[in-house]
């Protein structure tokens, strides 16, 4: 008979998105002095990368639901760092505005702090691997 416990402690979903909220927790801690969060941090570098944007090509490229990053960029306008403009018919554009740079720009050094806690952790071959296993599901 399977439990819901074994379900639990077997299920790759709950295992992915439990280490996803830890790894996520290292990035949001390193991040604070900047005043942003982890998935801000990556939702403006997109829209610094790809500005102007439509808020449907950046759901596409962070594989979330559009209106989960309408609701997230509602923080990012009111802080100055995007502006929202009008796009083709009843789309908007998402541009990166001044203020948005410079909060990147002061985000890198704590993002890299981040990114080696995370990656002292796992060794280079675990690493590769990890990353292989995770682009099947990109």
């Amino acid at each position: 008979m399977i439990t819901d416990e074994m379900v639990a402690v077997n299920c790759q979903c709950y295992k992915l998105r439990r280490a996803a909220r830890k790894v996520t927790r290292v990035y949001d801690d390193a991040l604070r002095p900047v005043g942003i969060k982890a998935n801000q941090c990556t939702t403006l570098i997109v829209v610094s990368l790809l500005g102007p944007v439509s808020i449907t090509n950046i759901a596409d490229k962070l594989g979330m639901e559009r209106t989960t990053v309408t609701r997230n960029l509602v923080p990012l306008e009111t802080a100055g760092f995007i502006k929202l403009q009008p796009g083709h018919g009843r789309t908007r554009n998402v541009l990166i505005t001044p203020k948005g740079k410079a909060v990147i720009k002061k985000a890198k050094p704590a993002w890299a702090e981040a990114q080696r806690q995370v990656l002292e952790t796992i060794s280079e071959s675990e690493l590769a691997s990890f990353n292989n296993i995770l682009e099947k599901f990109s």
